[in-house]
């Protein structure tokens, strides 16, 4: 039984699997301090008290220690974790690889295996980032922008007279009331934002046909609107860990 977990910004995704079926999966915030009641609640309701292995991908250096620390518990061997030294099936093609986060090499080694040829990867959460991956398997760039809540929430923080509200796609762009014009404002802006980003990165890599992969919390709405998406998937980093996973032990027994 393997255990992949992918430790973001906001939330901490855990998803168990037996042999290539996912039986279970949970999310808590990645700032909860109660890391190991979590992780009790977790493999309790499924019955079972340790794991085979586990498969870690972490962007949260501060709190890795004590969360793996906890997670320890749970394995008998060593946590595996995804960098880029890890046997990724693609190459990090940047000056400086051990800067490209754990997740996104993750991500972009599936979807170079799901797509076969060079691909974009679109994650939305507490960022945004476009990462594309060349024919040959060479992760070769990336674009960041501010994620869609942060965005949102950065005009609420900033601005006293601006409520908050329940962000959803508008029916249309003229807004009369302050709610609405935010909500016009932030949703059709980003759509616009996600847009144009992934049109130019087509354009100058001469790849119309490019595909584009597309996961997070907001990648659903986002997905819709963005021309060439091939799949969306929200938890597609603890997927990824898996193939990386199941990948590694392929090449051990071969």
């Amino acid at each position: 039984m393997l255990l992949s977990v992918d430790m973001g910004n906001t939330n901490i995704k855990l998803a168990l699997w037996e042999n290539d079926q996912q039986i279970s999966f949970t999310r808590f915030d990645t700032h909860h301090s109660l890391f190991f009641e979590e992780l009790e609640r977790f493999f309790g309701d499924q019955g079972i008290n340790q794991v085979d292995d586990i498969i870690v991908s972490c962007v949260v250096p501060s709190i890795k220690g004590e969360f793996f620390s906890v997670l320890s518990e749970y394995c008998p061997h060593p946590i595996i974790e995804v960098d880029h030294n890890f046997d990724l099936g693609i190459k990090v093609d940047v000056p400086n690889p051990a800067r490209v986060g754990h997740d996104l090499i993750s991500m972009a080694a599936y979807a170079y295996h799901l797509s076969g040829r060079s691909t974009l990867i679109c994650s939305f959460g507490t960022a945004s980032v476009f990462c594309y991956v060349d024919h040959d398997g060479n992760y070769k760039y990336a674009v960041i922008a501010p994620g869609f809540s942060s965005a949102a929430n950065a005009l609420w923080e900033k601005a006293d007279q601006l409520p908050r509200i329940r962000l959803h796609k508008p029916e249309s762009v003229l807004a009369d009331n302050t709610a609405d014009s935010m909500n016009v404002g932030i949703v059709e802006g980003y759509i616009g934002l996600c847009r144009h980003l992934v049109q130019k990165i087509k354009e100058e890599l001469d790849e119309e046909d490019l595909p584009v992969y597309v996961t997070g919390g907001q990648g659903r709405m986002l997905a819709e609107e963005i021309p060439g998406v091939v799949l969306y998937e929200p938890d597609f980093v603890t997927q990824a860990l898996h193939y990386l996973y199941q990948r590694r032990k392929h090449l051990e027994w071969n």
